[in-house]
């Protein structure tokens, strides 16, 4: 399951946050696939998740949208012949 987590600035409308949060799992689905974890395009609650916060005022943030994306898979052990 990707993780992703957005940071905007303050000059980011709510409307342009809610696009961020509405497109990004599918986006992010489409950029990790791999042939062991393929994406099929249809996204279940769980596949993706988003965390959208605000650049805080102690953070030096001069860009108005970070996004970082966390995905790791691990092979399952392999079956000797």
């Amino acid at each position: 399951m990707p993780l992703i987590d957005v940071t905007c600035s303050y000059r980011v409308s709510d409307d342009s946050k809610r696009r961020l949060v509405a497109e990004l799992p599918h986006i992010v689905s489409v950029a990790v696939a791999c042939a062991a974890e393929p994406y099929d395009g249809c996204l279940q609650p769980g596949d993706v998740l988003v965390r959208c916060r605000s650049a805080e005022a102690g953070d030096r943030f001069d860009i108005d949208v970070l996004i970082e994306v966390k995905s790791k898979w691990f092979e399952g052990p392999r079956r000797r012949s």
